[in-house]
Order: C-alpha cells, then structure tokens, then sequence
C-alpha cells in the first residue's frame, strides 16, 4: 500500500517513510527506497516498550534530515497503532508532529487464520483505525468478504471500509482522517509482541538450488524449525530471482530482482541455529 501512495502523491508531496522491519534485514525498506530516498529503516523488532526510543530517535532523524510534509509508518513487524501513538507522543517529537490517522491494511484471504492466531493483535489494530483497507478481495467468495465486513463492524462500528484488490485506490482524501479518540486510545491494552515472538534474519551470498530451496519451504511449512507466523525473503536462483511472501502458512512466490539472499521470520519456538544451516546447505555452505 505503501508504494501505491508514493506513486500517487510522491511527486505533489515531499513524503518520508520510516519501515519497521522485523528481523536485522531491511526487505521492505530496500523494495520503499526504490520510490523515495527518504527512507529511514528501524530493524530488528516490533515498535513496542524495548524499542520505542529507537522508534523515536527515527522519527527525529526524519524531520531534521527530510523536512517532510508526511511522514509515513509502515510496522511490518508486529505492533499495535496504541504503540505508535504512544511513541509519537514522546516530548522529543510530540510537538513536530500532528498525528492525523490510521490506516489498517486487512489481508481478506487470511484475515480469520490472523485473527485466531493474534487475536490481541488483529483487534487492537481494527479498533484505533480510522480506515481499513481490506485487500486481496478477489481470493475470497462475496459470502466470505461478506462475513468478514460483519466481523470487521462488530469490533469497530465507525470504521471507514475500502475493498481492493492489490491496494489500489484513491488515497489522497484518505490520509487525513483524525486519529483515534483519546478514551478509546486509553483503555487499548498494549499488546508486547517481543514476549510472544521470535525474529530470525538471514543472508548470504551465492545461487542457490530450486530443489533444495523447495525443501526448506517444505520443511518450514511442517513446523521443523518452529512455528512461523510471517516470513518474507528473496533467492538468488541459477534462472534467476524469486521474492517469497509466507503468511500464516500461506506462501505466494513471484519473479523479481535481487544481488544476494535475504530470508527474515517470525515466529515461535524458532531453531535459528538449524535455519541458518538448512539455508548455507541451499548453496553449499553447510
């Protein structure tokens, strides 16, 4: 969603991202960077109380170095909006910034896996949204979207709905929406993520094997190295590249163009040390 608002409102407005990755590698932030070179990357985490003076050191560095007009927060590690709320209200920034709203962006083809998984999570981000982009609506029946706009209601009645497919839309009138309400805002209990979960991050130089490649991801969807919740990377192949999206054991696979391997996961119970080798076997260097 993030590159659709750049492509549409980056040449009118000076915009800064700042993408907070989980895992050590920066996966999205390189994708973002393609699109503006403001972009400020804050690794290894989640935006919740151990990192939450990183978080705001970044948004810092953003207003000193960029000036922007907009900033934009892209957490595609885990972290509730109350969070970034609460980060944004931090003396060093609060008075920079005018907080303008909330924008969830809700996967329809795995929305009730999600939610049963990360309950705390799903709710709490749905609940101090203001908008809500529900995605991918072409991979689901109309009863399914149908059940699921019902579900979405019943969490957050006031909710602004949008359905797409790929995020495609018109953003501009979108992202001035008023932020959540500061009673609502107060009664949101924080949802930690980094005492449920696990990152794992991983990359290495070389081609690696199609047929070993494919046993990982046979071995990772089994649960051998743990339980995985998200995972994102892309390989360096002998016929090319591919850029693997896994999400709650779904896992799309599609061209496109890279110089190394990168695999970041999240999860539980992880194996790092049996990861990493399983990987250096895909391009012999276990």
């Amino acid at each position: 969603m993030v590159l659709n608002i750049l492509k549409e409102l980056g040449s009118t407005e000076k915009i800064a991202v700042l993408v907070n990755e989980f895992g050590q590698l920066g996966l999205d932030g390189e994708v973002i960077g393609r699109e503006t070179s403001e972009v400020v990357e804050l690794a290894q985490g989640c935006i919740c109380c151990s990192i939450q003076g990183d978080f705001v050191r970044a948004v810092e560095k953003i207003i000193t170095t960029f000036n922007p007009v907009r900033i934009i927060v892209e957490p595609t590690g885990l972290a509730t909006p109350g969070q970034i709320v609460t980060a944004f209200r931090d003396p060093l920034i609060r008075d920079q910034v005018d907080l303008q709203g909330i924008i969830t962006v809700i996967d329809a083809s795995n929305f009730f896996s999600g939610l049963i998984a990360m309950k705390d999570l799903f709710t709490g981000q749905i609940r101090l949204a203001g908008i809500a982009v529900v995605n991918k609506t072409d991979l689901v029946r109309p009863g399914e979207l149908n059940w699921l706009e019902e579900l979405i209601r019943k969490i957050n009645p006031e909710l602004k709905l949008f359905f797409t497919k790929e995020c495609k839309l018109d953003f501009a009138p979108l992202l001035d929406v008023p932020g959540p309400a500061p009673e609502i805002l107060a009664g949101e209990e924080k949802f930690i993520a980094d005492v449920h979960f696990q990152t794992f991050s991983w990359h290495r130089p070389g081609v690696l094997s199609k047929a070993a490649l494919g046993e990982f991801m046979e071995a990772l969807g089994k649960g051998t190295f743990g339980s995985v919740v998200r995972a994102k990377g892309h390989f360096v192949l002998a016929d090319g590249c591919l850029k693997i999206d896994w999400v709650h054991e779904q896992v799309s696979v599609r061209e496109t163009t890279c110089r190394e391997n990168r695999l970041s996961i999240i999860g539980r119970d992880l194996n790092k040390e049996q990861l990493a080798k399983a990987l250096d076997l895909c391009i012999g260097l276990g």
